[in-house]
């Protein structure tokens, strides 16, 4: 196992710290047969750090990155509107068309649109989805 410092990302700058975590998130999809973790070392600041059960030289982390990043299934969730203020109706039709791609093993378009793309409280919006 080889710790991989992520030299660039100090966990004091919260946009950093968010990458961070998108970086864990890339890296388990992108080696679903290893256990990734990601933890913190102090260097000249608190760095992130990741590493998996099989050793990662650093050119296959960036690739494997590098690949996950790029699938198309990583960016699909920009490509629903611009600004994300969707009409019920229109969200209505996303969610359907997401619910069709997704599956117990790939939620994460339902995931992300729970997250991001109720415009009100999630009660309102579901008793405004079931009326249709």
């Amino acid at each position: 196992m080889t710790d991989h410092l992520l030299r660039g990302l100090d966990a004091g700058n919260p946009v950093a710290f968010l990458a961070a975590l998108g970086v864990l998130r890339a890296l388990s999809d992108a080696w679903p047969d290893q256990h990734v973790r990601l933890g913190w070392r102090l260097d000249d600041a608190w760095r992130p750090y990741v590493s998996a059960n099989e050793s990662q030289s650093e050119d296959a982390l960036v690739d494997a990155l590098d690949t996950r990043l790029h699938a198309p299934e990583a960016n699909e969730p920009f490509g629903i509107k611009p600004d994300l203020k969707l009409t019920i109706q229109e969200f209505r039709t996303w969610s359907q068309a997401a619910l069709d791609k997704c599956g117990a093993t790939n939620r994460r378009l339902v995931d992300f649109g729970d997250g991001y793309l109720f415009p009100r409280g999630r009660f309102r919006l579901d008793i405004e989805w079931r009326q249709g």
